[in-house]
């Protein structure tokens, strides 16, 4: 019998129960063998050596530098497995089954299984027995890669496929209305995070100063995190599977970072020869009636100027499926030797970009009585120009783009402190000290005069914290960390409160960038200190001291 091995894979840090590991070393002993290696952590074929056909050939102590590998053995001649164990695939050493000669090995693709990290308590699993550390292999005949599938394939009466830690697999029928399994896993996307691909010229983390916590360096460009958390993607690390997907599962609105419509400029500034190309991914999105919001980060020189026409004109032509377009200025911190030379955005060139959007949306508005892009508040703040009415932003889809922050804030703050009466005199003397960034500082002081002149027994100091960290081009609030905030306070007087944006905290809460809790900082500067949301009514009950908890 003619035995050859058909599938290689290298696994890097990764073991999949349908394949056995094994180590590479134990290949050496043979001539030549024709592979390609498909490396799970970024989807890509490495091709070594002389071609060979279809393939390659490369000497096997070349695989030495690899740490396992996983294969299955095939007998050619009816293309059946010759050797299973309990996961379908080689038992034992492969001295055993490899050949001396040239052996051909071709490059499959694997789709990991999920591991279960908890079942729900008398949830529908547990009443089936599945219990953490098994493996969900499947949904109503459909295997799952991520979250994103499990979603969609759960319905009112899944069937699941569930393997045990030895191997076995069981099927399990839920019953009608069964629908929430009790399953739990061990993260939100069931497998790893999908990294960035790109080198842009802008990337803010690439400015990013040492010693900052390590999970801030990880560029992430995940599309199931676009969906489940709103993060915006690049589109350049999926393929059209990923898209047929998204399509066939109808999932809106997907947040893309377009930067612009220009194929050859999109590679330039993205540093990824697939930046252009997948542009057509946006085309595709939109056609089959997918949701589609959009980020332009404008580099000046670079996608501004006429180039921000066109891509505003590109865009506007998928609307419906274009919902909204942001314009961005590039952030710039002090950490950017050996990067691209980049320059802030000037007040006249501010100007020029909020007068290009404007003079665009004229022109929308015409046939579809709508705003459809939008300049962040940095313009208009890096403008001079005051900021528009609420009424301009519609549905503030573009909000955690800083679109609009300011007019929200603003906005819900004057319709909070309507309900206060005029003299209203606070029982007890309160006194608060507010911290900012310098983006926000005039809209928090004005917020501070306000109450001062309607409650009586009050005083309020706010205070600008110039960014220290990455610098003082950097002027949002989210920026800010614990030691800045600490310094800027250095020769401030301190009253009984310290109130600051939560957004400088991570999501959890508890922490700022530079890794200082918010017990720590309370107990540096000896007052207690209190996050506040970007909520003008949650802002304003904190300013009166009248929040809960």
């Amino acid at each position: 019998m003619d035995r050859k091995i058909v599938s290689v894979l290298c696994l890097f840090d990764f073991f999949d129960g349908s394949f056995s590991v094994i180590q590479s070393k134990a290949l050496s002993a043979y001539n030549n063998i024709a592979f390609e290696i498909f490396d799970l952590s970024n989807e890509k074929i490495s091709r070594q050596n002389v071609s060979f056909g279809s393939f390659s050939v490369i000497q096997p102590k070349a695989l030495l530098a690899y740490n396992n590998i996983a294969f299955e053995i095939f007998d050619l001649s009816n293309k059946k497995s010759l050797v299973k164990n309990k996961h379908g695939s080689l038992v034992g050493e492969p001295t055993k089954f490899l050949q001396k000669n040239n052996t051909k090995i071709k490059q499959r693709r694997v789709f990991m299984a999920v591991r279960i990290s908890s079942v729900q308590h008398h949830s529908p699993a547990s009443r089936h027995f599945v219990k953490a550390g098994d493996k969900l292999i499947s949904v109503n005949g459909h295997e799952i890669r991520d979250v994103l599938d499990y979603q969609f394939y759960i319905d009112d009466a899944p069937v699941l496929v569930v393997e045990k830690p030895n191997g076995k697999r069981r099927t399990i029928h839920l019953k009608l209305g069964e629908g929430e399994t009790g399953l739990e896993f061990e993260t939100y996307l069931m497998d790893k995070q999908r990294s960035c691909a790109n080198n842009c010229i802008f990337c803010f983390i690439d400015q990013l100063p040492k010693g900052l916590r390590e999970s801030l360096y990880f560029k992430d460009d995940d599309s199931r995190l676009s969906f489940l958390f709103g993060n915006y993607i690049t589109l350049t690390n999926i393929g059209e599977r990923d898209i047929d997907r998204i399509i066939e599962m109808h999932i809106s609105p997907v947040n893309i970072s377009v930067h612009t419509m220009n194929p050859e400029l999109r590679v330039k500034m993205m540093g990824n020869k697939r930046a252009g190309k997948v542009l057509d991914y946006v085309r595709k999105l939109a056609d089959a009636g997918i949701k589609l919001n959009t980020q332009l980060v404008l580099c000046p020189g670079y996608n501004d100027g006429d180039e921000l026409t066109y891509s505003l004109e590109e865009l506007g032509k998928m609307y419906p499926s274009v919902q909204s377009i942001a314009a961005v200025p590039v952030g710039l911190s002090c950490h950017r030797d050996g990067l691209t030379g980049l320059n802030p955005f000037t007040k006249e060139q501010s100007l020029d970009v909020i007068s290009r959007i404007d003079s665009y949306n004229s022109q929308f508005m015409c046939y579809n009585n709508m705003n459809i892009a939008f300049a962040s508040d940095e313009f208009y703040l890096n403008a001079d120009l005051p900021m528009p009415d609420c009424s301009r932003y519609g549905d503030f889809i573009q909000l955690e783009n800083g679109v609009g922050m300011w007019a929200l804030l603003k906005h819900e703050f004057e319709e909070a402190i309507k309900d206060i009466p005029e003299g209203y005199t606070l029982p007890k003397e309160r006194r608060i000290t507010m911290v900012t960034g310098a983006a926000a500082f005039r809209l928090i002081e004005y917020i501070a005069k306000a109450v001062e002149k309607r409650v009586a027994n009050i005083q309020i100091e706010v205070v600008k914290i110039p960014n220290r960290l990455f610098g003082e081009r950097i002027t949002v609030a989210g920026l800010l960390c614990g030691k800045d905030i600490i310094a800027g306070l250095k020769n401030t007087k301190l009253y009984d409160e310290l109130l600051f944006p939560a957004v400088a905290l991570r999501s959890e809460r508890d922490i700022f960038l530079d890794d200082m809790s918010v017990e720590e900082l309370s107990q540096k500067i000896g007052i207690k200190v209190t996050p506040v949301e970007n909520d003008g009514y949650e802002l304003l009950d904190k300013i009166l001291g009248e929040q809960e908890g």
